[in-house]
């Protein structure tokens, strides 16, 4: 079974990412990985909240 897969867009530069793409490359050396409530953006760098239902494009089975 394959977990859903959580899109969001970048505030700053409007790039569309999984968040595990991002959590895997992006924030692969911090240690707050797991627990953390914010994504960094794999193009532009820019952290933001994933908490705010703003940001979600979508949330599709996967």
């Amino acid at each position: 079974m394959t977990a859903a897969k959580k899109i969001v867009r970048c505030p700053g530069c409007g790039f569309r990412f999984d968040v595990s793409y991002s959590r895997v490359f992006a924030c692969g050396d911090c240690p707050m990985v797991i627990s953390c409530n914010y994504v960094k953006c794999p193009r532009c760098g820019e952290e933001f909240s994933t908490s705010s239902m703003n940001n979600s494009l979508a949330s599709s089975p996967g």
